[in-house]
């Protein structure tokens, strides 16, 4: 079921008193909607959003020792989950690289907020001195 036909199926729901009450029947002044359908609203409109980062190449290995401990600091208190980091690669096209990172975050604002906290940048111009490296954000999919 779509977002957009959950919300006109709540729509038709609340309008439901409406329509009784121009037919003379009487109305539920209170009436409001389930909490199961705010709760199924809230998780239809979220959209995960992942943080990818690709090491293309090692500058300066001591600079990336102090990145990896700062950037674990950095992300505590921060909504994430590591769903890859730098594990095997099998890599199918492009220049080589050395390794990647996929971090989860529950919306695109939580991502935004992990990276441009002071903390975070702090840490990452250590992983810029250390590494050729490219990162982006990338909008998932609606939860449902």
């Amino acid at each position: 079921m779509s977002p957009a036909s959950i919300f006109q199926s709540t729509a038709a729901w609340l309008r439901s008193d409406v329509d009784a009450g121009d037919q003379g029947l009487p109305v539920n002044p209170i009436r409001k909607p389930p909490l199961w359908i705010f709760i199924l609203l809230e998780r239809m409109t979220a959209m995960s959003a992942y943080f990818v980062m690709i090491r293309e190449q090692t500058l300066d290995s001591a600079a990336l020792a102090d990145y990896g401990p700062r950037a674990s600091l950095a992300a505590q208190g921060h909504p994430l989950k590591p769903l890859a980091t730098y594990g095997t690669l099998d890599q199918l096209e492009g220049e080589p690289i050395e390794g990647a990172v996929i971090l989860e975050f529950p919306d695109m604002a939580a991502a935004r907020a992990w990276y441009d906290s002071p903390s975070y940048q702090a840490a990452v111009k250590f992983r810029h001195a250390g590494s050729k490296s490219k990162a982006f954000f990338l909008e998932g999919l609606w939860n449902a």
